[in-house]
């Protein structure tokens, strides 16, 4: 029993030190990919803080990304080119006068990964032609660039951001602004409609009322008219009974009434005793 028990702890004490040799080479693993990542971030502030980037201000017409890239590669190497597109509504216009429908580019930025190249390619290039001989559609055009001191790539991007952001705010303005008018507009439409229509009822009424005073009118005048088609009788004036005189009518009544000294009075029936 001892020596089995004996035999347990030695395995358990290979095993802790096999679990302590592979956390000590995992924490080595560990620091050596801290250090290299801490090297490349090193490595790559100071590569971001050796890069410059020029501005041109004004690109030729119609010439694209990859010549400008192939233009400025001419003079150093070249990490990363932006350049700015024209408005679709510019675009548009071009259209609409005849122009041809190829993107134009305003402006644009170029990063040269030597700043001291950078600098001095716009000093050596502001102010020159673009040249390449006479088949070069561009020769002509003059170079306007600028060298932008301390001024890096996410400066850039974080320009480009806010300009988006900003845009977009204006735009959500103008949004704001155009419901707002809308809602003005068709709450003035639906007073104007309100108006409209009572003013209509008023005219309906009048129309009506005057519709009614010239039926009554008529209706009138053709009574009027059927009332003198028909003759009337003229009036007669009475005549008062004339008044008999009662005397001479009293006295032969009066005659006539009184019995003759001739006649004899009726004489009486017997009764007979049958």
């Amino acid at each position: 029993e001892d020596h089995s028990s004996s035999g347990e702890l030695d395995s358990e004490e290979v095993e802790d030190s096999f679990d302590s040799e592979e956390s000590v080479e995992l924490s080595k693993k560990e620091q050596r990919r801290k250090e290299k990542r801490k090297r490349d971030a090193e490595r790559f502030q100071e590569d971001q803080a050796n890069r410059g980037i020029i501005y041109i201000s004004k690109v030729p017409p119609f010439m694209k990304p990859e010549k400008v890239r192939y233009l400025m590669s001419q003079f150093g190497e070249v990490d990363r080119i932006y350049l700015t597109p024209e408005s679709s509504q510019r675009k548009d216009a071009r259209k609409k006068r005849g122009g041809t429908k190829k993107t134009c580019y305003i402006d644009g930025w170029v990063e040269f990964k030597d700043k001291r190249l950078a600098k001095r390619v716009a000093i050596t290039l502001n102010g020159t032609t673009v040249g390449g001989g006479k088949r070069n559609f561009h020769a002509g055009f003059t170079w306007n660039i600028r060298y932008l001191p301390k001024f890096k790539w996410n400066n850039l991007t974080e320009h480009k951001r806010r300009m988006d952001q900003t845009r977009q705010d204006r735009v959500r303005t103008i949004l704001s602004e155009g419901r707002r008018e809308t809602d003005m507009y068709m709450k003035r439409v639906d007073k104007a409609k309100m108006i409209s229509a009572m003013e209509s009822k008023k005219k309906a009424v009048e129309q009506e009322n005057m519709e009614t005073k010239k039926t009554e009118s008529l209706a009138r005048k053709q009574l009027e008219d059927l009332r003198s088609q028909f003759k009337q009788r003229e009036i007669v004036e009475e005549t008062k009974p004339q008044k008999v005189k009662q005397t001479a009518n009293i006295a032969l009544l009066q005659k006539a009434m009184r019995p003759s000294a001739t006649s004899e009075p009726p004489k009486k029936r017997k009764k007979s005793n049958s």
